[in-house]
This record gives C-alpha cells, sequence and structure tokens, in this order.
C-alpha cells in the first residue's frame, strides 16, 4: 500500500462501512486514508441500494478524475438481494454509467464492486460461524453492535491479500475478494 493512496467507500450501511474500513485497516491502510461517503440512512435516507446505485455514477467520475493526479480507490458496497443476482447488480451499476455517458469500470481501474448475495451479513457469518453458508438466507444483522465484525472484516482482508482459493466460499465472497484484490 503506498501511503498516499486513498479510499473511497460507498455503500449501503452502516454493517458495511465498518467491515470494508476494518478490512482496509487490517491491510495497513491508516483511518485518515478512508473517507466513507456519507450513508443512506444519514443524507437521504430511503433504500441503501437505490442510494448507492444512484451516486455511483457521481463517484466513478470523480475517481477517474482524480486518478490522473493521485493514486486513489473507490469500493462500492451492494447487496444482491434474493430477487437480483451479482451479475444484475454489476449490470445495473454499468447500466447507471452509461446513463451518464461513462464507460462501464475496467477491469484496470482501482473500483472494487463488493456484492454479496443476500447482503454483506452472508460474508460475515461465513467468516464468524464457518461453511458453509447459504446465500439465500438472511443472517442476523448486527445492529447497534456493528464492530462485532471486526474478525470478520480481517480474515476477509487476508483473505484478499493472500489471493489463493478459499475452501468453501460462497460465489460471491469468491467474486468479492478478486474485486477487493484490484484496489489492494
Amino acid at each position: 500500500m503506498s501511503s498516499g493512496s486513498r479510499y473511497v467507500i460507498l455503500c449501503e450501511d452502516l454493517q458495511s462501512s465498518v467491515f470494508l474500513s476494518r478490512a482496509l485497516k487490517r491491510l495497513g491502510v491508516g483511518r485518515h486514508q478512508i473517507r466513507v461517503e456519507a450513508l443512506p440512512s444519514s443524507n437521504e435516507g430511503g433504500a441503501g441500494e437505490q442510494y448507492v446505485r444512484k451516486h455511483t455514477p457521481t463517484q466513478v467520475k470523480k475517481h477517474r478524475t482524480l486518478t490522473a493526479r493521485f493514486l486513489t480507490s473507490l469500493i462500492i458496497h451492494l447487496d444482491a438481494d434474493p430477487a437480483n443476482s451479482v451479475q444484475d447488480r454489476r449490470q445495473q451499476l454499468d447500466d447507471g454509467l452509461r446513463a451518464q455517458a461513462q464507460e462501464p469500470i475496467g477491469l484496470d481501474e482501482r473500483i472494487a464492486r463488493l456484492i454479496p448475495k443476500r447482503n454483506i451479513e452472508t460474508w460475515i457469518h461465513f467468516y464468524l460461524d464457518g461453511p458453509p453458508v447459504d446465500e439465500v438466507q438472511a443472517y442476523p444483522r448486527y445492529s447497534g453492535n456493528e464492530s462485532a465484525c471486526w474478525p470478520a472484516a480481517e480474515m476477509f482482508a487476508d483473505d484478499a491479500a493472500r489471493n489463493t482459493p478459499v475452501p468453501q466460499a460462497p460465489p460471491s465472497l469468491s467474486e468479492g475478494l478478486a474485486e477487493f484484490r484490484k484496489v489492494l
């Protein structure tokens, strides 16, 4: 990690913000290098996924402008609820970019799209309670105790840094690890 790197997190909720911030800190990123965009509940209210989809084009444009001068990374978190697949969510993000006359996110860009199937608690449950996990089941939230996910976030960061397959990882987690590696 470069000490001049800057990480911007655009996410649905406090739980994902805590998870992603802790994962970055585990990899040596200082808290002053991480900026979490205002969460939907504190800014506009409404559904977190709508908030992320609405603000992705603006954040991608800012990121692309900043990368010309600074080493920056953008991490986008969006849950793939039961009605949407991970690919559906990626397509929705790309469609939002096209609607704003922007190119879809390229493989070489330091932009990670982390899309847990069902929600971030699926990944947390995998790390805290072990496999197997079901990407359809709704695992309990940590409302009011979001920092309980720290061990899971650190294991996620360690797995991303190792760059080896994680046995019994659900498909969305394996894809999420590959995406996260783009910003390391």
